[in-house]
């Protein structure tokens, strides 16, 4: 069998070997492509005072799941221009983390404390947040970009909605601008108008308190501007707005109006009743309270105590087993719940004023000592007068309720076609309608202004409280050259052994198969294939072929012997062998019992008379000191 040698199988393989290496190369390259991923990350940091404390500023705790809500998510999506159908919110939230960052001390005492049973009173400040991009995110944008501009993107909305919820938490939102399209009258128009305003004024009064010197730079208004705007509209168009109305008596149809405010009014009323009965409970809760602590002469004894004496605390169940009920109140309770209960309640009688006043107005049934008066033409006048009417009502209701029921019955005017004010004219509704629309585009306008102010200042907000420690980093999902390298080098290591396997596994083959094992050199069968496989093409002219034929070979064998005849032979095809081994492309093989062929590819005749003269040579050496001569021919 031939000689082992690594590099011999190796270079005879070497074109199958780059060429496995080069497309396992190109196919992992392409396959990690697909697999490749970059995530971008910065450090955040909580800077408000409660914060190590874990509590945003609204007192609310921190959750930095708020980070990539889906809200935050969709809005970034809408910043960055891209389809919703293209994108899932959820697959988006899930590639984003949020890692607490503690240093290698800090971990320490918080374990030693969570050993020992403490609790952790220092909590993290520092996140780590990061978004990974996939390949399925490539479009207009590489995956770098996009992982980048994602993570900017999201921190911007995160920090101007953290703003928005946690520190700029009375924003007014703009509730009037469909109001032409609804089916309203002109007056309760004006009064959804009015409420919109004096909501707008609390809320940018709320938001004034904390913003400071805050100015937006996009235009150039400050929170106290802005009040001053609404206020404006308040105090005179608004006014205007309502003084027309009422002075003209402006609707588009007076039966509904009126009929509108009976149902308001009914409503209150209805309230109102359940209002007393509960004002009443609690006036007998808290005269039973008093009764009982000025009884006792003792101080000490509780609340739970006296009100549970006060209240049915047992209570037979289904199985008529007695159950025993807590309906303990603190007594500060029960004087919230009063306090609450008899607001809305007077506030209900102030409202039935205000609405039996427009029920009279819109009868033509007002008389000049009816109380309210709208020549002035001042709104604020003529409610402050109808205000001292209700509470002239209330008091003479509380002193006598029966006779104030009765005053009303008679007072009341029958709802009849002749004392129904008839719709104003077409151009007293014109006017009014171009009041109304006038005032709701200034509103808007003005609203436009006031959430543009509001979402800056959210941002200027939120960045004072939520800080970028560290900017945006990018890292690779996959070193693609790296891995690429890898697999080039890998896939060539397991050519080289695919190689070296199957050389040797050929050299066993042919060893069994083409080589007579006795020589050591190609059997007759080797001998056939190889002129076979000449014969498929024309030879060239640099192409030589020896026969050589040892005779006398069985009278050799009887004459020294088998063992010196084979060595006789070895001697002489190790002498071929070595004379033509200088031929990379010469054949040497037997082709019968003492039958060779030699061939030789790009040999001349010339050189192969040489080789042969030397062959000769050396037998004659040989057969100087030999019993048996190498003979020949």
């Amino acid at each position: 069998m031939k000689q082992f040698d690594l590099f011999k199988y190796i270079k005879k393989f070497q074109i199958p070997i780059f060429l496995f290496s080069l497309i396992a190369g190109i196919a992992g390259f392409v396959t990690l492509s697909g697999m490749q991923s970059y995530t971008a990350s910065a450090i955040i940091r909580y800077s408000n005072a409660g914060a190590v404390n874990g509590v945003a500023p609204d007192g609310t705790e921190i959750d930095t799941t708020e980070i990539y809500s889906s809200k935050v998510i969709a809005e970034v999506l809408k910043k960055m221009g891209l389809e919703d159908s293209n994108y899932s919110v959820d697959d988006l939230r899930s590639r984003v983390t949020v890692t607490a960052i503690r240093t290698e001390g800090q971990e320490a005492i918080d374990a030693a404390k969570i050993t020992q049973g403490e609790p952790i009173e220092e909590l993290p400040v520092d996140y780590e947040v990061s978004f990974t991009a996939v390949k399925k995110d490539e479009g207009a944008l590489s995956m770098e970009e996009f992982a980048r501009q994602f993570l900017d993107q999201m921190l911007d909305v995160y920090v101007a909605f953290y703003g928005e919820k946690h520190i700029n938490t009375g924003t007014a939102s703009n509730d009037i601008s469909g109001l032409n399209m609804q089916n309203y009258d002109y007056l309760e128009m004006a009064e959804i108008i009015n409420a919109s305003i004096e909501n707008a004024q609390a809320s940018i009064l709320q938001t004034e308190n904390s913003a400071g010197n805050f100015r937006s730079s996009r235009t150039g208004y400050s929170f106290s501007d802005l009040r001053r705007e609404f206020n404006m509209l308040d105090e005179v168009e608004m006014s205007n707005v309502f003084s027309y109305i009422l002075e003209n008596r402006v609707t588009r149809n007076p039966d509904v109006l009126i009929a509108k405010y009976e149902n308001r009014i009914h409503e209150h009323e209805m309230n109102n009743e359940n209002s007393e009965e509960q004002v009443a409970y609690i006036n007998r809760i808290i005269d039973t309270y008093v009764t009982m602590m000025r009884e006792s002469g003792n101080t000490n004894i509780t609340y739970e105590y006296i009100l549970n004496e006060v209240h049915d605390s047992f209570y037979t169940d289904e199985n008529d087993v007695i159950q025993h009920v807590d309906q303990t109140v603190e007594y500060d309770q029960l004087l919230e719940s009063y306090i609450s209960e008899r607001s809305e309640y007077e506030n209900a009688l102030i409202d039935i004023a205000y609405c039996q006043y427009i029920i009279d107005l819109y009868r033509g049934t007002i008389s000049e000592n009816s109380g309210i008066a709208v020549e002035t033409g001042n709104l604020d006048e003529a409610l402050a007068e109808a205000r001292e009417d209700a509470a002239a009502v209330v008091a003479n209701e509380a002193q006598d309720p029966a006779a104030d029921a009765e005053a009303q019955e008679t007072e009341q005017t029958p709802l009849t076609a002749e004392n129904v004010v008839t719709v104003s004219t077409p151009e007293v509704q014109e006017t009014a309608d171009n009041m109304i629309s006038s005032l709701v585009e200034k509103l808007n306008e003005l609203y436009k202004v006031l959430e543009t102010v509001n979402s800056e200042y959210n941002e200027y907000a939120g960045a004072q409280n939520v800080n970028m420690v560290a900017s945006v980093a990018l890292r690779q999902g996959i070193n693609l050259w790296m891995y690429t390298v890898l697999i080039v080098i890998v896939f060539g290591l397991i050519g080289c052994i695919g190689a070296v396997v199957t050389g040797r596994l050929q050299d066993i083959f042919e060893w069994y198969v083409y080589v007579d094992r006795h020589l050591g050199i190609p059997n007759r069968a080797a001998c056939d294939q190889k002129i076979l496989q000449y014969s498929k093409s024309l030879l060239k002219d640099e192409f030589v072929c020896i026969a050589i034929n040892i005779p006398y070979l069985k009278e050799k064998n009887r004459k020294y012997g088998r063992e010196r005849t084979d060595a006789m032979i070895d001697e002489f095809i190790m002498m071929v062998k070595n004379i033509f081994s200088h031929e990379e492309k010469s054949f040497l093989g037997v082709n019968g019992v003492g039958q060779f062929l030699v061939f030789g590819e790009d040999m001349t005749y010339k050189r192969a008379c040489t080789y042969m003269e030397q062959l000769r040579r050396n037998a004659a050496e040989y057969n100087r000191i030999a019993d048996c001569r190498i003979e020949y021919t």
